[in-house]
């Protein structure tokens, strides 16, 4: 490893940490460098599409209505859970949380068998906090369930590759005509 020198101090390929970490002022030479060689390699990046834009809770449609891992989250998951809650249909105590008997109704008029989704390994219904609302919305394998009757009813679409799930304006007045009274 080759070392260079910089006044009473020796690096080596660490001076590029240093750099980057602390800015120690003596190593402005290496610091107009590496901005200069990371802006040549940016267009390269870009033509090689590993440029990625990271879309946060900022993004408007991620917080509208985004998929978390099978279940729905977003403004209208949180809402749609706190129709639920207000309605009775579902009772929260802390973060536990289970289905009332008006809720096992609810859910059977609308065609979601919550007996057969109780059968299952995972927890029917849970407290799942949105990360971009910081409030909860429904997970387990009830929101699942809700998710994918969502989409079988065409009122939304997951869009590929992507988290956001994008309701028509039709799907989401269905939606809320769908919620409890």
């Amino acid at each position: 490893m080759r070392r260079r020198s910089y006044g009473d101090r020796s690096y080596g390929n660490s001076a590029l940490v240093f750099t980057l970490i602390i800015g120690v002022r003596r190593l402005r030479p290496v610091r107009f460098f590496l901005v200069t060689a990371l802006e040549g390699l940016m267009p390269v990046a870009a033509r090689a599409g590993h440029m990625r834009v990271r879309t946060g809770p900022r993004d408007p449609e991620l917080r509208r209505a985004r998929s978390c891992y099978d279940h729905l989250a977003g403004d209208l998951a949180v809402r749609t859970f706190d129709r639920l809650l207000d309605g009775g249909l579902l009772l929260r105590r802390g973060d536990a949380l289970r289905l009332t008997d008006a809720g096992r109704r609810f859910f059977a008029r609308r065609g979601i068998d919550t007996d057969a989704l109780a059968r299952g390994r995972r927890a029917l219904c849970r407290c799942c906090l949105d990360w971009s609302e910081r409030r909860y919305h429904l997970g387990g394998t009830l929101g699942a369930a809700i998710l994918h009757e969502i989409v079988a009813q065409g009122w939304a679409v997951r869009e590929a590759k992507t988290r956001i799930v994008r309701f028509s304006t039709t799907g989401e007045r269905k939606l809320k005509a769908w919620w409890p009274r």
